[in-house]
Parts: structure tokens; sequence; C-alpha cells
């Protein structure tokens, strides 16, 4: 994707939202990489292209980190206070000011005391001794909130798990006991620290007693089962009307349980509260984990609920991170999506410390895996578990230490190893490393714009196609080798059939299948890579089986990749010639798109498994397997039906320009095997062999259909490039003809036909023209008397035209791309100058009134099919593979 997105801003054809959207993409990328000149670059080209009023504040706060990150600290000033005046309610645009104001500590104060001031809150002071600005922050006193509550209904009880956190629980400390709230109990679970926590909050407390009607009860735990175990210990002591949570190495404004509070109260209805935070460095450098819209967000460690909660929802997750999220979701799926009010939106009562140590840093856990990874797996697994269970006998209680995990969650982030109560299906597959999100949307390109999640489209659609859940395992492999009549396997049951029977069993994820062919001791081994083996076989597909036909004969052991096995007599024809098949996931190459690792190390596997020597690429838009054999020193053939330069189709199908897609060819092959001299002419510098396609003629010993019309037919795909309207044009030229001709369209059903049909229904296209569905070539040719080529694309090769041949068939072709090669003027059939329409009705007609001239011509090229292009040409041109001087030079 990165080149398509790099290439948006410059497109002209693209809408300002997009270029603008492609421009945010990478610069918040280059923020992720450090790269700030070019998040500066990125941003400026979206300022200047953008009015001032439509500038987001993300666009305004990532500029000006990048700003700041390159020392141009007077100018990202500037900015700000430019973007302030656009935005004058937006917060974060004041803290951003004071990251650049931070080298005067009373202007940085200022800055984030008008933060509070602007909303009503009181203004903060700062310790002179404290070592970081974040734990000098203190309250400067204020009345204590006035509460018509008694004790018992005012009480706040405050969880603190706390953790080797000695270096800064005193700031929690100190926030806590500055509350304005006039009844705090503060519950401080020790999780089994290692350092002197104890004795440094034993040591404050001397020096600065609580004040009246706050209270501390400290718990210790035996051994360190993380924070969630913490709070939960926590809340079976706890005594308050509310109960909230404050992490040991955050900061809270002294107001901030106060508000909390009052808007439950104001809101009886309402059964939580929740308030904003923000992250910064201990010396007080705001930003946020990833580049976004927003600094400030919802801290769901602020949750404040309301006593009776507890009695429906019961106790906190006990897994590694996440859990905080979870619970505020069971909450509203238990009371209510109204029941949790938002306090002071955008207001950052808390700030959370940045720590490298902290779990929402570190790779396994780390925040990023909110978007895809093991956060968001988690949180998806509750929400399903929350639908499923909230209307349940037992509901959505939690006890402190159930027997059974209550939903499926990743194993890194479970504390303990237990059963799992619910588990939806989806759970299985997102959370098995089977299933790759990010694999699943590049491979299939149709996802691209989808907005739906990977794991999710999967399970409700893509299993049932045939679809692979990633680069490990092949949906369509794992049924084809293991489905039987007694246990049928469907594609949409082969990943949970793995899961819960397969994978125990010994079942191959991506399973190797046996092949007819013995294995020729001494002889060397090949690996032959197809591209695609749908349910539709096109030339590349059929020419394939003709190539491991010659290698069989020539008794080399051939190991074939295919990256589906969908096509079940495909598959079969595949095995009848060769000694082993691999069925794995991997796709076409494309230049935005990464190299799949999994994917080249399956293929380096396979390389080293069998002892590879020569490596046969079938197709140019392969990609692992050829880095593959490089990076284990094994030749690589390729083998090359296409003419890319005049295929703009196929260049956009890989992203790339023609130059580029035979520069990298001419880079990777060692040998270029190639389907005609015109192929070969592409890579002039590089070693060739011409590989034709080949025809069995005596399969095509056809009769000539008995019509007193001439059929002449055109098969194709039927699309423009195949020069489908150059046809039609030709069928309305020759509709008056004196001989009797019908044109036979012979292909897949589209739009291009159904509108050509509609067309002839409304009068505007003559008769002569017929409509047939694709069929077998060889059912198509008993039916035609001419086969027409009036491709748009120049032809690498002309499979059709060959197969016409082979049946005694004359042949028509435009005079371009490898079509000369096939079809000798006036002999074989005619060569018609590209885009002639009336030359090529001129040699129908000519035909049309000559059955001998038909007769003739079929019979030359009958006899040049079995001359030129039989297998036993193709076996001969493969043997070059393996003679030592053409195996020494690749």
């Amino acid at each position: 994707m990165l080149p398509l997105l790099q290439a948006l801003p410059l497109d002209e054809n693209a809408s300002e939202e997009e270029r603008a959207s492609a421009l945010w993409a990478l610069a918040r990328r280059a923020a992720w990489k450090d790269s700030w000149p070019e998040v500066i670059a990125h941003l400026q080209t979206y300022i200047n292209t953008t009015p001032g009023h439509d500038i987001t504040t993300g666009i305004w706060l990532l500029s000006a980190l990048g700003l700041q990150h390159t020392g141009q600290h007077a100018r990202a000033l500037q900015m700000l206070i430019h973007a302030q005046a656009l935005l004058p309610e937006e917060t974060d645009l004041l803290l951003a000011q004071a990251n650049i104001e931070a080298h005067a500590s009373t202007t940085q104060l200022a800055l984030i005391n008008r933060v509070f001031l602007r909303h009503g809150l009181s203004a903060v002071s700062a310790l002179s001794s404290s070592d970081s600005r974040l734990d000098g922050l203190q309250a400067i006193h204020t009345a204590t909130a006035h509460c018509s509550l008694s004790v018992a209904q005012a009480r706040v009880s405050v969880i603190m798990p706390v953790y080797n956190a000695a270096d800064y629980i005193v700031t929690a400390l100190r926030a806590l006991a500055e509350q304005t709230w006039p009844e705090l109990e503060l519950i401080l679970v020790d999780d089994a620290s290692q350092d002197n926590t104890l004795d440094v909050v034993h040591n404050w407390l001397k020096q600065y007693p609580l004040p009246l009607g706050k209270t501390l009860r400290i718990l210790k735990q035996n051994t360190n089962d993380g924070a969630y175990a913490a709070r939960n210990a926590g809340l079976t002591v706890a005594s308050g009307a509310f109960i909230t949570t404050h992490d040991s190495d955050d900061w809270s404004h002294p107001q901030k349980i106060e508000h909390q509070v009052l808007a439950l109260l104001d809101k009886p209805q309402c059964v939580a509260s929740i308030s904003y935070w923000v992250r910064a460095t201990p010396d007080l450098q705001f930003s946020q984990w990833r580049a976004a819209q927003r600094w400030t967000e919802r801290n769901e460690s602020s949750l404040l609920f309301r006593r009776q909660v507890i009695k429906k929802t019961g106790y906190w997750d006990k897994v590694r991170v996440a859990a905080d999220s979870e619970y505020l979701l069971r909450i509203q799926a238990a009371f209510g999506a109204d029941s949790v009010i938002e306090v002071l939106p955008k207001v950052p009562l808390s700030i959370g410390r940045v720590m490298p140590s902290s779990l929402t840093q570190l790779g396994e856990t780390h925040l990023v895996t909110q978007l895809n990874g093991v956060r968001k797996f988690y949180i998806d697994a509750a929400r399903r578990w929350h639908a499923a269970t909230a209307h349940s006998r037992k509901g959505l209680y939690l006890t402190k230490d159930p027997v059974q995990r209550p939903f499926l969650a990743p194993e890194t982030l479970c504390c303990e190893k237990k059963s799992v109560h619910f588990a939806h299906s989806i759970d299985l597959i997102q959370q098995s490393s089977w299933f790759s999100a990010d694999w699943y949307s590049q491979n299939y390109t149709d996802l691209l714009k989808s907005t739906i999640d990977p794991a999710l489209h999967y399970y409700h659609y893509g299993a049932a196609e045939g679809r692979d859940p990633g680069p490990a395992f092949s949906a369509s492999g794992y049924v084809a080798c293991y489905s039987s009549s007694k246990d049928p396997i469907t594609y949409r049951e082969a990943l949970p059939h793995f899961l819960s029977i397969g994978h125990e069993q010994g079942y191959k994820p991506c399973p190797q299948f046996p092949g007819v062919q013995p294995e020729h001791s001494g002889h060397p081994w090949v690996m032959v890579c197809g591209h695609q083996a749908d349910q539709t076989i096109f030339g590349a597909e059929r020419c394939l089986l003709d190539v491991l036909a010659a290698l069989s004969a020539l008794r080399v052991n051939v190991l074939v990749t295919l990256p589906t096995a969908v096509n079940e007599n495909y598959v079969a024809n595949v095995r009848q010639h060769c000694h082993r098949l691999v069925v794995l996931p991997y796709s076409w190459w494309h230049a935005s798109k990464a190299t799949c690792p999994h994917t080249l190390d399956l293929f380096t596997g396979l390389l080293k498994q069998y002892s590879i020597t020569q490596l046969l690429a079938n197709t140019l838009v392969l990609d692992e397997p050829i880095l593959a054999a490089k990076q284990c020193n094994v030749a690589v053939a390729w083998y090359v039906h296409e003419l890319i330069e005049s295929d703009s189709d196929l260049c956009t199908a890989l992203g790339a320009t023609a130059p580029y897609i035979q520069q990298r060819v001419a880079a990777m092959a060692d040998l270029i095997l190639a389907n005609s001299q015109a192929v070969a002419n592409c890579w002039p510098d590089k070693p060739s062999v011409i590989v034709p396609n080949v025809v069995n003629t005596s399969d095509y010993d056809l009769p000539f259909p008995r019509s007193h019309t001439l059929r002449v037919a055109l098969i194709s795909s039927n699309l423009p490039k195949k020069g489908l309207h150059d046809f039609v044009q030709l069928a309305q030229l020759l509709a008056e003809s004196p001989h009797a001709i019908s044109f036979l369209l012979i292909g897949p059903a589209n739009n291009e036909t159904t509108a050509l049909k509609a067309r002839q229904a409304a009068g505007q296209l003559t008769e002569n023209l017929i409509f047939i569905d694709y069929m077998p070539t060889a059912t198509v040719l008993a039916q035609t008397d001419i086969v027409l080529n009036v491709s748009h694309v120049q032809e690498s090769f002309g499979r059709t035209i060959l197969e016409a041949m082979a049946a005694s068939r004359p042949v028509i072709c435009y005079d371009w791309g490898a079509l000369p090669e096939l079809v000798i003027h006036g002999e074989s059939g005619f060569l018609a100058p590209m885009g002639d329409i009336a030359q090529v009705a001129e040699y129908v007609s000519l035909l049309a009134a000559d059955e001998t001239m038909r007769i003739k011509m079929g019979l030359v090229g009958k006899n040049r099919a079995q001359q030129l292009y039989s297998p036993e040409v193709m076996q001969q041109a493969l043997a070059t593979m393996f003679q030592p001087r053409m195996a020494s030079t690749f």
C-alpha cells in the first residue's frame, strides 16, 4: 500500500479528500518511525492545500511535534498560536504549546492551568523540590466540596494496586490526599513489590498525615498476580458507596473525584462516571502513543461506579491488561449504553505517566494491539460474551476467582490457564495463530476498501468462499486432503476442524499430496510453482500441466506448489505428473505489498527439505518462491507468458510499470523460459529458452460443423481488450454478406455481453451475432469453421489460435505480438494490420467463398502445430535446463 499512498497526493485524478487522507496517513507512518522531517514535509503540504478552518486538531498537533523534534520551536509556537485562533476550544493545542514552552517552567505551568481554569477547575502549583515536573504538581489549597450526603453515602473507595512503585507512589498519594471530595477511603494493594514501596508510603504518611475524612488501608498480596487481581482484593474490602481505581504512576487533578461523584448524584439513573486523561513524560511533555486527532482521551481506569453495580457485574477479569475496558463494557451491557456519564470530555483530569517499562509500551501488549492484536482480540471476545450472556440466568456477574474463564482470551493476557465457559467460533479463529488480519486484508485486495473487520469477514463470508485465513493454513488444501464421506469438512469448517480436532491428530495446515510419479534416485529435484488454480482454468494453468508432463517424461523429480486446491480436477491432473504436491497460501506479487516472512519461510523449508536444485516459476507474478530460491542459492527459471509492455491491466494489477516489472524479473531470474520469441526479446541480456505452448493434435481431430452457415468464432474472456467490439463491428459489416455467416462470441457472461445483448434486443445489433457461454475449447471448435484473434493487447503466444490450427481451422489474427510466429500469412491463415476491421472482413469473405481454401489452410495449420508445437518440442526445450552448459550458467 505504501507506493500507492505515496503516489496519491500527486495524482491529479484523486479527490482533495483522498489526497489529504494520504498525506495524513503518510505523516502518521513517518511519526511512528521517528522520521520527523518527513512528518513536517507531508503535513506542510496538507496545510498549504487546505483552508485553515478545515484543518483538524490532529494535523496541528503532529505538525507541532514534528517542528519541536527538529528544533524549530519558534515556528512551532507560531503555528500553535495560529491554530488556537482557529480552534479556540481545543485544550490539546494549549498542551502542545506547553511542550514548546517547557524551557520556562512557570510558563509551561501557566498554560496547563489555562486548560483547567477554562473549564471552571482550580489551578495547580508546582513543588520546587521535585525531581520531575509531573511529580511536582500539587493542589493550591481550596475548600472541600460541599456534600449534603451522610458520611456513608458520600464515601468513595479508591483502589490503587502498586508494584515496585517507590519512585513515583508519592505523586499518586498526594493527588488523592488533595482531592476535594470529603470522604475518601484509599485502599492500597501491594502486589508483592520487591522494592521499598511500602516504606516510602509509611514515611510519607508520617510527614503528611491524611486530612480528616480520608483514610488509608494497606493490603499485601503474597504473590505478584497483576493489577486486576490486586483490584479484586481491594474490592472485597471496599466500603464506599462509590468505588473507583487509581493507577500508582498517575497524577489526578484535585477535583477529579468530586466532579465524577457529582455527575452521578445529578443523574440518579446512571450507575457510573468516567473522566479523561492525557499521557506525559515525567518532564511534562504531552503526546499520544500514536499520532491521533486528539491527545486527551477517555481514561478507563478512572471509572467510578455505584456500589450496587457489583451485584450485577462482580469483579474485574484477571488478565494482564485491558480488563478495565472490559469492565466498562460489561457495565454498559448490564445497565445500558447510557448508564455511564462522561465527565468534562476532552479535559484531562488525570495525567498518565509514560514509562518504557509499562505494559502499554511492551511489544506483545503494546497499545497498538488495540488496533490489531491481543488487546483487540480480548475486547472483541468480551463483547461477544456480553451479548450472549447478558440475559442468561447468571448474567454478567464474574466472581473474584472463577473456576472457568468467562470467555476466551489470548494466552499472552491470561494470568492462569483455565478452561473457558464461553468461546464463540469467531474468538477461536481470531485468537488462533492461523488467522492473520493483516495478511487476509492484503492478500484479498477486494477487502482493502472494506470497513468490515477481517475476522468477521472470514467467519461470515471468506471461509465459505474457500479463502485462506493466513499464510500458514490452506483451507482448500486441508479439505482436499482430510475431508471424507465419513468425516466431511467444508471450507467454512476447515479451520475450526483443525483447531479442535486436526491439530491434535497431526493433520498438516498446509498438506502435502503424493503424486503419481515415482522418485527417480540420482535425478535432480525441481520445484514448479503455479500462480493460481481457481475453478476456471486459463492458458497459463493449462500450460503448467504441459510443463509437468514434459518434466515427468524427462524423469525429473518434481515438487509442485499451488496456492489453492479449490479445483479438484486440476489438482488431480497436477498430481498425475509430479512426485509431490504442496498446497500453501501465497499470492501475487504487488509493488505496494511487503513480502510475507512466513510464506518465505515455508518455501525455504520446502527447498531444503527436498534438496531442490532448480525452481521453475510459472508466470512473472510470483514473489516469495523466487526470493526463497535466491536465499537458498537455487537457480530460478522464470517461465514468462506475458508481453508486459502491452498489458496495462496486468501492470495495474501488480501496481508497477512495465519497465519496473521487467527489471525485477531480469534481476531475479537466472534463466528466462519464454513461450515465444516476442517474449524472449523483452530480456535480450538474459539467457533464454523458447518453451512454446503445446498441443496434442490428436485431441483436436474434429469434424467441421454440418451447417449451411459459416461459423466464425472469437473465443476469449469477452473483455474489450480482447477485441470484443472489433468482433461486434465485424459482424455488422458482414450482416449483408452474400454468404450466410454467423459470428459466435464465445466466453463468460459479463457486463459487456449483457449490454450487447440489450442492444441486440433493441434492434441495434444484427441477429448474426450469437452469444455462447464459455465451454471447453475442443467443444467450441467443433462448432466453428474459422477462429479469430483481434485482441487489442499484444498476445505473448495465442493458445486458442494454436488449438484452432490443431483442429484444422483457418485463423485470422492481427499482425502483432507473437501471433505472426504462429500463423503463416496466406498459408495457415491471414494476418491483418492491427485494428483494420475492413481487412479482417475481406479475409472472412474470402474464406467464406472458398471451402477448398479453408480446408487447405486448415491442413497446413494442423501440420505446423504437429511439427512446432507438440509436447515433444516442449520436452526438448525444457531438457536444456539440465544440460551441463546451461546448468552452469543459471
